[in-house]
């Protein structure tokens, strides 16, 4: 099991990673989720790609730079129906990559059903603002490929991540990009030839692992684990309910989708005339909130509190 950046040359600093991707597949850490150009090695020849219009550019900005059609799916009232998404599908699309959880609204997509509804096309999922707050199984929800970010829900700061892919993905695609890790056996120092390792992600390293971010996301990814991650989505749900409520007792509107719990996230989209000048406020009171073109995007996880929402709702307040 290879789940992080260096596990050829030691296998057992991945132990954490089936904790928050359920699956024993082939992995490789990369420093930044914008470095999963992996995936689309696997995949620029498998078609058209479909996404939607409320995406990170990371999510979209590879395919486009490999001259890959993208055709983005509209959002109604903030969230992307699964029927909209079969709608898109035709005999050029090949590929469907979406955000698990959208970084501009909070909206959770249904990993389950959009597995079940893909038919021919190969899955491909940016876990960046979920992996870390929610369980992911790749096996059952039929994910082909996956990226992550350590620095956001997998709490273990920036530099770290990782990227799955499936083994039918892997054995039929191969790296563009090599280093001398890449090989078979890197130690024999050859210059003359390259063997390439087949049987494991190690095939895609380019260079030295960055261990201190391997060490912090091994960490991260233990704690996780030792919590379970269905308690650690449940308390963020939990969070979040209380959050938005309070939210609009209070007389704030949320823009993020709510009325089902299904799409709900631990990520809250709230609208407000002048983001910049409330992000400023709640700051000068060590409350961390991100500016939006919308609002404000707040965020809860596992070792927050009510209280720290309470927190929050007096000093919104006395924005009214």
């Amino acid at each position: 099991m290879e789940a992080l950046r260096g596990l050829a040359l030691f296998p057992e600093l991945g132990i954490g990673i089936p904790a928050i991707v359920k699956e024993n597949e082939h992995r490789a850490d990369v420093m930044l989720v914008s470095d999963g150009e992996v995936i689309v090695d696997a995949l620029e020849n498998h078609g058209e790609v479909i996404s939607c219009d409320l995406e990170f550019p990371v999510s979209t900005l590879p395919w486009m730079n490999r001259r890959i059609p993208i055709h983005l799916v509209k959002s109604n009232e903030g969230q992307v129906g699964i029927q909209d998404l079969r709608d898109a599908m035709n005999v050029r699309t090949g590929v469907i990559c979406l955000s698990h959880v959208q970084f501009s609204n909070g909206f959770r997509s249904d990993l389950e059903e959009l597995g079940n509804a893909k038919g021919g096309h190969a899955l491909v999922v940016n876990a960046a603002q979920s992996a870390g707050a929610f369980a992911i199984d790749v096996k059952r929800m039929k994910i082909d490929a996956l990226c992550a970010t350590g620095h956001k829900w997998l709490l273990s700061g920036y530099g770290s991540g990782f990227v799955y892919l499936s083994r039918d993905l892997m054995a039929g695609s191969k790296p563009h990009a090599i280093g001398w890790l890449s090989l078979r056996d890197p130690f024999t120092m050859r210059n003359d030839e390259a063997h390439l390792r087949h049987d494991a992600a190690a095939r895609a390293e380019l260079g030295c692992p960055h261990y201190a971010g391997i060490f912090a996301l091994g960490a991260s990814v233990d704690l996780i684990g030792n919590i379970g991650i269905e308690n650690v989505e449940a308390r963020a749900l939990e969070l979040n309910r209380y959050l938005t409520e309070r939210l609009i007792d209070s007389g704030w509107e949320v823009l993020s989708p709510i009325k089902e719990d299904g799409t709900r996230s631990a990520q809250t989209l709230v609208a407000a005339a002048d983001p910049a000048h409330l992000v400023g406020k709640l700051a000068s009171q060590k409350i961390i909130v991100t500016e939006k073109p919308q609002g404000i995007r707040v965020a809860t996880d596992f070792f927050n509190t009510e209280a720290d929402i309470d927190q929050l709702i007096e000093v919104l307040k006395k924005e009214r």
